[in-house]
Formats: structure tokens, sequence, C-alpha cells
């Protein structure tokens, strides 16, 4: 079990790490280790503080707290064969499917994609060339709009 002097030294040493979940937000809370993932990584990232412990020098256990956030985003340009943008495009269509999909099929119709969660930091800039997809904690599109 590694040791350290203290949090920050715990901190520092996991940003170095190619963990196996991501994380939004870590760093020392109080007397503890907190991390921040997306909702679905909560149990992996639990499991992995239990399977890898630290401490610090004198015994000391390092708790590690994880906590669900929503607040991924992404974007994703138009497919390079697409023949310009379909202004017809039915965006509507896009409402309860996978986000991955929902985006391949907005970009072969010519659109850029930004696809979020909805407590997501997005840029306020409108682009008329560009759909939002807002999608849930199981990736499944809750909402569209255009701008």
């Amino acid at each position: 079990m590694p040791s350290f002097r203290d949090l920050s030294e715990v901190a520092a040493h996991l940003t170095r790490l190619e963990l196996p979940f991501a994380w939004y937000v870590m760093g020392p809370d109080d007397h503890a280790i907190e991390f921040e993932v997306a909702p679905r990584d909560c149990v992996t990232a639990t499991d992995y503080f239990v399977e890898h412990p630290m401490a610090l020098a004198d015994g000391t256990p390092v708790p590690v707290t994880v906590k669900p956030r929503r607040g991924s985003s992404w974007t994703s340009p138009p497919a390079k064969e697409a023949s310009g943008r379909d202004e017809e495009f039915d965006d509507e269509s896009l409402l309860g499917l996978d986000v991955d999909e929902a985006a391949v099929r907005a970009n072969w119709a010519g659109w850029l994609v930004l696809a979020h969660e909805p407590e997501a930091m997005v840029t306020a800039d409108l682009n008329f060339n560009r759909l939002n997809l807002r999608y849930g904690d199981d990736r499944v599109v809750e909402s569209v709009s255009r701008g």
C-alpha cells in the first residue's frame, strides 16, 4: 500500500495515474480525497479504491469519497461524406436514441453535434449549424435543439 505525507501528495499521485474511470473533480476535502465522477462510473471508482487502499506515512488510511456528478459534454463534426446540411432533418427522430447513434445520424445529415449531460458546462454561443443533444445517465437523448 503506498503511503504519503499528506492529502495534497495523494491528490498529486492520483492525477498521474491511468484510472479505470473518468473524473471531473478530484482533490482533498477535509480529511479525505473526494472524487466527482459520472454516475455510471461510481461503482467502478468505489471498487477501485477498495482494491487499492492508500495511507499516510503514519499509517492513517486515506478515505476516498466518490460522488456522482453529471457534466460530460462533447462535439462531433458533420461527416465528410455529407453533401451539405439537411435543413429538413427530423431532429425529433433522435429522441430516445443512444446519444452516440443519434450523433452519427445527425453528422451524416451534415450537422455539427454538441452532446451534453444536463448539468454540463456548455458554451452559450449560438451556432445555427449545430444540433444540441441533451442525454441522461442512461446515455439516451432526452432533448434536441438547434443552435
